[in-house]
């Protein structure tokens, strides 16, 4: 579910169906389908550029079927900046996988890590970035311990992603967590080298 710069929340994934609400009248709506079942799949609502026009795009990638079926490599995005919304098919991601845990970056791209291939096997141990500019997907270096359902990813103050749970068979839990370090964390960092100048809310700095 995504609150969109519109206003009305849209309930997307899991079904093909597209569906919005209205925070303002409580009035449910359809907004078409993107023909596509995703079984544990998951969404992103891409970066806003902030401008008065926007209407917001939203990422939706893996999922299978149902549980027994094979998860999908492909990818939509709901573009409500050239419909309401016109679903379009974007790069495949490398990998398959369903109960993947998604993290947004702080440079706006969409990361997701862990997952398996199908049900509560084949595990997916290479995490993968989207870029939404380039609409583009990369594979990264490899996790060291497989994540399942109820697995999770959390973006820290410091720009490192915390990897951590992950349940293979029922009531059996994975304690091991890991740090991913994207790039920037390397890269040269900016400093503040005098007072800055705040400008009003809206305005320019």
């Amino acid at each position: 579910a995504h609150l969109m710069p519109f206003g009305l929340l849209v309930m997307n994934g899991f079904r093909p169906e597209i569906r919005s609400w209205n925070p303002s009248t409580g009035a449910w709506g359809s907004m078409g389908s993107t023909g596509i079942t995703r079984y544990y799949g998951t969404s992103f609502l891409l970066p806003l550029q902030n401008t008065t026009t926007e209407r917001g795009k939203i990422l939706v990638c893996g999922g299978s079927d149902n549980i027994a079926t094979q998860a999908k490599t492909s990818a939509q995005i709901l573009d409500f900046n050239r419909g309401n919304p016109l679903v379009r098919t974007v790069a495949s991601s490398q990998f398959a996988r369903l109960y993947m845990s998604p993290v947004l970056l702080p440079n706006g791209k969409c990361m997701v890590f862990g997952g398996t291939q199908m049900g509560n096997t084949s595990p997916v141990l290479a995490p993968e970035v989207f870029d939404p500019i380039s609409e583009s997907w990369q594979a990264l270096p490899a996790s060291a311990i497989p994540r399942y359902y109820h697995s999770t990813a959390l973006l820290l103050p410091d720009g490192r992603v915390w990897v951590a749970g992950g349940t293979r068979i029922s009531s059996t839990f994975e304690a091991r967590t890991e740090f991913f370090y994207p790039s920037y964390i390397f890269a040269r960092r900016p400093t503040i080298s005098g007072t800055p100048t705040v400008g009003n809310y809206g305005g320019t700095i």
